[in-house]
């Protein structure tokens, strides 16, 4: 049975006025209705990650690749593993991550969850050294690729340094 969306709005909304109306009762929020705010925040993420995927489309053209691959979920990581001179596979560990943190928190074994994602944002480190010694950029530009992606992606994609790009060849 299909729902509309503003269906699945009137139940979170439900779920809201339920369980937080305590706090709502004395505040600006008690006069704003949910429903806008929920709006605005799906719009909000849906702008960013909007920023995102123009972002690497833009450095998969650049790099002669099809751009369509930024939507692509996965295939966007494994691209940008090849790009940065790492072998594509290992985009493979931050999937099977998330996975894994899906499925430890469902058995509510919190504590574990920690673990899968510390190998995410090590792996991630990773990738961000790599692209940012592929673009002839500093390593603190890695660091802004990790804690400000939405700021960092975008200049890396927009740059107009036609030279900036070298290819990491790796020897086996």
């Amino acid at each position: 049975m299909k729902h509309s969306i503003s269906y699945y709005l009137s139940k979170i909304e439900f779920f809201l006025n339920d369980k937080f109306s305590s706090i709502f009762k004395n505040s600006i929020l008690n006069n704003i209705n949910i429903k806008v705010l929920l709006t605005i925040y799906i719009l909000l993420i849906v702008f960013l990650i909007t920023i995102l995927i123009i972002s690497m489309w833009k450095i998969f053209k650049r790099n002669s690749k099809p751009g369509y691959y930024a939507l692509i979920p996965g295939l966007n990581l494994w691209i940008l593993f090849k790009l940065s001179g790492l072998k594509g596979y290992l985009s493979l560990i931050i999937l099977i991550s998330f996975v894994l943190i899906f499925i430890l928190i469902n058995k509510l074994l919190l504590i574990y969850a920690i673990i899968p994602l510390l190998v995410i944002v090590g792996m991630l480190i990773l990738l961000y050294v790599r692209l940012s010694i592929t673009y002839n950029k500093n390593k603190s530009y890695s660091i802004g690729l990790l804690l400000l992606p939405l700021i960092f992606f975008p200049m890396l994609a927009f740059d107009n340094n036609k030279n900036e790009y070298f290819e990491i060849v790796e020897f086996n």
